[in-house]
């Protein structure tokens, strides 16, 4: 079998030779780099010795590890995963009919190199001239054999030159082609520009449906975003370290504590737009418990929380400037970007309200229901004047019934004497009824009779 990268490694350390730096002295750089690399003589060379090698080792195994990821497709092709294309696996059939076959897609990749190379050179020039002209340039289409030869050296002896095609032509049709290529000019530049448009059109549509998209999508994360910054502003949020402890007390499994403890920590990341309140709920697979989240909470959270200010409004997020200091005076331009900006912030917010309040019509969330405590409150004086919801059966169907506490009776226990608004009553009801309260009842979500 052939050596492994045998004419390769002869090239680069026999052959091929570079100038100096005294312009006259031709040397084999790559024998002097390697030699520089593995035995360095330069003094700066021996100094920085060791951390070349770490960072050699290092890059190695970032190289080896791309190579060997599953995910790619070079992993098929290396002896050391077994791949399926790799040398070991590969017949004998398959090699030698592999022998003299293009290994990468240069070929392919050349011509849009050379129409990158005239678009960045002249831009003023059509894509069809430049691709023209990088096609003609890989095909050789306008070389002449006399120029060759003195601008480059062959390295074999059965090479040697010749004229492009068009430059073989006859002189009656060369003639021709250029005058049909003058008489096509306008014609061909037009469809160039109606291509062109057309692409600009279908980019700035496709740029269109992106914006509308992220506008969509923030504000449906907006939606949310006010759903917690009115359970923050409400009975629900846990203000102090004690308040903390007390209602986790009153929770009784350890997954309805996870869960509102994360709800306290969403009022003010999401409510508030704080930060420096989140906190992940996992870590290298492991599920932070009750007791980490309640400390970030009492110990981090809350204590930070005195010295901020509260938003008048949940935070709106929109593609806006990075705000950067300023030297001099402020540019025109940039006081009407923040204009325009704020404007988008309002009209996102507006619309994100307006969609929320459509969906709860629909019954599809509901942010009084969100605002609840998240445990029954006490059957005591505190209740007295609170509003509430009890549902209740209105012949076969349950409704929820809103009224205000006017007073917490004794005796029955646990019982009220609740007046029901005008609207939830019957012709002839008596608003003012006595109802029953039990701590069980309390249910936020879920239509039970006496919730």
């Amino acid at each position: 079998e052939i050596p492994e990268f045998k004419e390769y490694l002869n090239f680069i350390f026999e052959v091929k030779k570079s100038t100096a730096v005294d312009h006259q002295t031709e040397v084999l750089s790559g024998r002097s780099l390697r030699k520089e690399l593995f035995s360095p003589e330069r003094q700066e060379n021996k100094d920085t010795a060791d951390l070349v090698k770490t960072m050699a080792s290092v890059g190695a195994e970032a190289v080896l590890k791309e190579l060997r990821d599953p995910k790619k497709h070079t992993w098929e092709h290396l002896d050391s995963q077994n791949g399926p294309l790799s040398w070991m696996k590969v017949t004998d059939e398959m090699k030698k009919a592999s022998l003299g076959k293009n290994a990468v897609n240069d070929v392919s990749e050349r011509p849009f190199g050379g129409m990158t190379h005239q678009l960045q050179s002249f831009t003023t020039l059509s894509g069809s001239n430049a691709s023209a002209v990088a096609q003609a340039r890989v095909n050789g289409d306008f070389n002449r054999a006399e120029s060759e030869l003195l601008t480059k050296t062959k390295t074999k002896e059965d090479e040697h030159y010749k004229n492009g095609i068009f430059i073989d032509l006859p002189r009656e049709l060369l003639q021709t082609l250029i005058e049909l290529a003058m008489k096509k000019t306008k014609e061909v530049r037009k469809k160039d520009q109606e291509a062109l448009t057309k692409q600009q059109e279908h980019r700035a549509e496709k740029l269109n449906a992106l914006k509308a998209r992220g506008i969509e999508n923030a504000t449906q994360q907006l939606i949310d975003c006010l759903y917690y910054y009115d359970m923050y502003n409400s009975a629900r949020c846990w203000r102090t370290p004690e308040k903390v402890d007390e209602m986790l007390n009153k929770l009784k499994s350890n997954t309805a504590k996870l869960n509102e403890i994360k709800e306290q920590i969403r009022m003010r990341d999401l409510g508030l737009g704080w930060v420096e309140a989140r906190h992940a709920w996992s870590k290298n697979g492991r599920a932070y418990t009750v007791d980490e989240l309640a400390k970030h909470l009492k110990e981090v959270i809350l204590p930070e929380e005195v010295n901020k200010d509260i938003p008048s409004q949940p935070p709106v997020q929109t593609l806006e400037r990075k705000v950067l200091p300023v030297l001099g005076t402020l540019s025109a331009n940039v006081a009407k970007l923040d204009v325009a900006s704020a404007e988008n912030k309002q009209e996102l917010l507006e619309a994100a309200v307006s969609m929320r309040d459509e969906r709860e019509l629909k019954g599809f969330g509901d942010r009084h229901e969100q605002m609840q405590p998240s445990s029954a409150p006490e059957l005591d004086e505190g209740l007295l004047n609170r509003r509430l919801e009890i549902c209740e059966y209105r012949g076969e169907q349950l409704h929820w019934h809103s009224g205000t506490v006017l007073a917490v009776l004794t005796k029955p226990k646990n019982h009220v004497h609740f007046q029901f608004d005008e609207e939830c009553l019957d012709e002839g009801e008596d608003p003012i009824q006595k109802v029953k309260l039990l701590p069980t009842f309390w249910n936020k979500t879920k239509h039970t009779n006496h919730a």
